[in-house]
């Protein structure tokens, strides 16, 4: 999901209501009238009409005898990865997903170099649409590390976490072709979890359990 900079969205600037459903959606439990003020850093009165749009339109559900909760959906889940960007066109989207592809071939083919293995890259999001103007590319992507332990200390210590990190951050980097404006990439763990229509575009999917 992708929302263009200039327009508002329920009243709201798209960044302040991307921020509101990242902070309802993380903690992953049903929420008040006040738990979605402190989100959204309006007073009762001004939030509750945006309150009732976004129930009106799927992103929750109002519970409880009297309606005071709400409980958020997959669609507010998908609100909470949104970007804030003017959009793409499907040829573009195309283009981009061939280099991707290609980067992931060579990261696989090198592994002395890059250190971390794409097993899997999954596509969804308003590319598997049919609008010639998407967002952007969103992808969702399973990393593995193939790093060599050092024979003298196999120990995941401190420094080795974080050059880890950095590592796959380079990789992730390198996936995006340094376009974060246009190639949206999430850990394919998070893409599953929101049970969003997705397809598999390289490798295989992890097995679960």
């Amino acid at each position: 999901m992708n929302l263009p900079p200039k327009d508002l969205l329920y009243g709201v600037a798209p960044r302040i209501l991307i921020d509101c459903a990242s902070q309802l959606h993380e903690t992953g439990e049903d929420f008040s009238l006040e738990d979605f003020c402190k989100a959204i850093g309006a007073p009762s009165h001004e939030a509750m009409p945006v309150i009732d749009q976004l129930v009106k339109d799927g992103f929750m559900i109002a519970i409880g005898v009297d309606k005071s909760m709400f409980q958020p959906t997959k669609k507010m889940a998908q609100l909470a990865l949104a970007k804030v960007t003017n959009g793409i066109s499907r040829h573009q989207a195309d283009q981009f997903l061939i280099e991707v592809l290609q980067k992931a071939h060579l990261i696989n083919s090198d592994p002395d170099t890059y250190q971390f293995h794409v097993g899997c890259i999954v596509v969804f999001g308003s590319y598997l649409g049919d609008k010639d103007i998407l967002g952007d590319l969103d992808l969702g992507v399973s990393l593995t590390s193939v790093a060599k332990k050092r024979e003298e200390d196999n120990r995941w210590t401190l420094e080795r976490i974080r050059e880890s990190i950095s590592r796959e951050k380079r990789v992730m980097s390198h996936l995006r072709l340094r376009r974060p404006a246009f190639i949206s990439l999430h850990g394919l763990s998070e893409v599953l979890s929101l049970e969003t229509p997705y397809r598999v575009v390289f490798g295989t999917l992890p097995e679960v359990g």
